[in-house]
């Protein structure tokens, strides 16, 4: 059972880890609950061939689920929680995006990613720079794994 980082730190290892996104808040219930449903199958499917997936949130400035409640309720014990990795904006309220963190830690998540987010769609962010919430997260849960990245080809 290693974490994401375990896995990209050994130079022998092959990582393939695909991105997906929750459905959409706005959906109606039927249609939303069968989308969650679709996204547990897709994840089984893909944990079963030891694929790390990485459930983002309102990255693109669409309203969406709360992934980790989703997750937690839905796929159970079925699916390691290292093979999951949450993906966090700054694009939320601090108190949203802490609690988010202790949610990660309590369900035992090993790694987290904390991401900026667009900034020309949706809410603001609540930091200017998502190493600054990285910090905050670090302060409370060093035990935490915490990623993160940048866009190279995005207007400075």
């Amino acid at each position: 059972m290693s974490s994401y980082l375990t896995l990209l730190r050994k130079e022998s290892a092959s990582v393939v880890a695909v991105e997906l996104r929750p459905p959409r808040a706005e959906l109606a219930s039927a249609e939303g609950m069968d989308a969650w449903i679709d996204t547990y199958h897709a994840i089984r499917a893909l944990t079963r061939r030891d694929v790390r997936v990485m459930v983002t949130d309102s990255a693109v400035g669409a309203q969406e689920e709360n992934n980790l409640r989703h997750l937690v309720a839905n796929l159970g014990d079925a699916v390691g929680r290292h093979q999951i990795i949450p993906f966090l904006t700054t694009k939320h309220s601090l108190e949203f995006c802490l609690a988010y963190a202790d949610q990660t830690v309590h369900n035992g998540f090993p790694s987290l990613v904390v991401l900026g987010g667009d900034k020309h769609v949706g809410r603001p962010r609540v930091v200017e720079h998502a190493w600054q919430l990285r910090k905050l997260i670090r302060e409370r849960h060093p035990e935490l794994e915490l990623g993160g990245w940048a866009n190279p080809t995005a207007d400075p």
